[in-house]
């Protein structure tokens, strides 16, 4: 059975024999064999023809006897590094507003038994690198994706918007082309005609190279919340209250 979503990618798929789901750039094939589940996944630019008698399967064992997944949407477990094509300054007392659209994680576990997890598949392609220094840089993913001061009207069915204020109250201007964003600490809203939406997170320039980063708990454009981040529950909530960072820990300089 062959899905080419073009419409909701995050529902209940029924597995019959070799199921191949494409959306976006990714491609995953499952299959089922009485208690065992077998999953293959890529991802490409373009759509692509693969045998599955090449495939190098991933072997899952449970004693679930549905034959029904669940693909739910999932943060990337890393802060995110985007870029603006040009220099990006902020005057001293300034603020602006970016919107970003972040591919997300497909999280795959058996139907009714969220406990049983499969596989978590990126949406897009995630690069790693190291941002900042490095004595206080940290590993996280570059998406080949903008920073817009436009609301998207239209994205993937498999990314959701994220939305950053960045405001300076130092005293001299505010100059990056790279922002990180801590989508890892996010949950995901499902907005108006299906569009998600992370949770608004804000960025302040404060002086002396610090920077303090809050998380807002609520999307720019309402919603119900469709994913939970409970995995950084503890981090979250000093999120919440903010805190501070060095300043190449958002710009990278």
């Amino acid at each position: 059975m062959y899905y080419n979503n073009k419409s909701m990618i995050f529902k209940d798929f029924k597995i019959d024999k070799i199921t191949h789901i494409r959306t976006g750039a990714v491609d995953i094939w499952i299959r089922k064999e009485e208690n065992e589940w077998f999953l293959y996944h890529s991802c490409s630019r373009d759509e692509k023809s693969e045998s599955p008698e090449d495939f190098k399967w991933t072997r899952i064992i449970s004693d679930s006897k549905t034959d029904t997944i669940t693909v739910s949407p999932a943060v990337p477990e890393r802060a995110v590094i985007v870029q603006s094509p040009d220099e990006i300054i902020i005057p001293e007392k300034q603020s602006a507003v970016f919107y970003i659209e972040i591919p997300l994680v497909l999280h795959l576990n058996i139907k009714s038994r969220p406990d049983i997890f499969l596989v978590d598949i990126p949406s897009g392609f995630f690069s790693n690198t190291w941002y900042g220094d490095l004595t206080g840089g940290f590993l996280s993913y570059s998406l080949n994706t903008l920073i817009s001061s436009d609301v998207f009207t239209e994205i993937p069915l498999s990314s959701a918007v994220s939305r950053v204020t960045v405001s300076n109250r130092s005293g001299n201007p505010v100059k990056f082309r790279k922002i990180a964003v801590y989508v890892q600490n996010m949950n995901i809203y499902e907005g108006a005609n299906h569009m998600l939406w992370t949770d608004n997170s804000s960025i302040v320039f404060s002086g002396n190279n610090e920077v303090k980063i809050e998380i807002e708990s609520k999307p720019a454009e309402g919603g119900k919340k469709v994913f939970s981040n409970h995995r950084y529950s503890q981090e979250k909530n000093l999120l919440r209250k903010g805190f501070t960072v060095m300043l190449k820990s958002v710009t990278g300089v």
